[in-house]
């Protein structure tokens, strides 16, 4: 049977393996090319790493303080936690191979006047308040800790702990895959008209 050490460590080493792709993906940019869009409405590498950092900061300001509740009223489960049907179903919908197109709502949409280098290092250092509250979830009832959506319009969305944690890694994953094809758009554009490639 997984255990919620189990579940945590797990959790963690994807964490890692965003943080190895990010790094990637915008490796060697510079905030020029890290701000600049690959076609009209679509966002920017630095616009996704912005969007990244500011929706996961939101849901951190209601996740952390629901997990520190059931620290203090001991609910407590040495068992993985699962998803739930919703909370899996919002899961595989947020990964890269997930065939539902999502339009950000209005207070998740990223500012654009953010410098590429700026935008990176907010990001790291909301990574690195995710990885504590990844770390402090070990060993708790995630199942019945609820946490409601912080999205515009996403009405009563409300799931549980682990489903918001694994979502979210997820959602990370999704972003970096379009950050690559981003990257990807603008060395065409280069070699096509004879500029420094990204």
């Amino acid at each position: 049977m997984s255990t919620s050490s189990d579940q945590v460590r797990g959790w963690l080493a994807e964490l890692d393996a965003v943080e190895r792709d990010g790094a990637d993906a915008v490796a060697g940019l510079s905030n020029e090319q890290g701000g600049r869009r690959p076609a009209p409405g679509k966002w920017s590498v630095g616009e996704c790493v912005s969007h990244l950092r500011h929706v996961g900061t939101l849901l951190l300001e209601r996740l952390e303080p629901a997990l520190s509740r059931a620290r203090e009223a001991e609910r407590r489960s040495e068992r993985a936690a699962t998803l739930g049907l919703v909370g899996g179903w919002f899961t595989r919908s947020m990964e890269p191979a997930g065939v539902k197109r999502m339009p950000a709502p209005a207070n998740f949409v990223p500012p654009s006047h953010l410098p590429l280098d700026a935008a990176v290092q907010a990001w790291g250092i909301y990574h690195a308040r995710l990885r504590r509250a990844i770390e402090s979830a070990e060993g708790l009832a995630l199942e019945k800790v609820r946490v409601r959506s912080a999205a515009k319009g996403s009405g009563f969305l409300s799931l549980n702990a682990a489903a918001w944690i694994a979502s979210t890694l997820a959602h990370e994953r999704r972003h970096i895959a379009q950050m690559r094809r981003v990257r990807g758009v603008l060395q065409l554009t280069a070699s096509r008209t004879g500029s420094p490639p990204p």
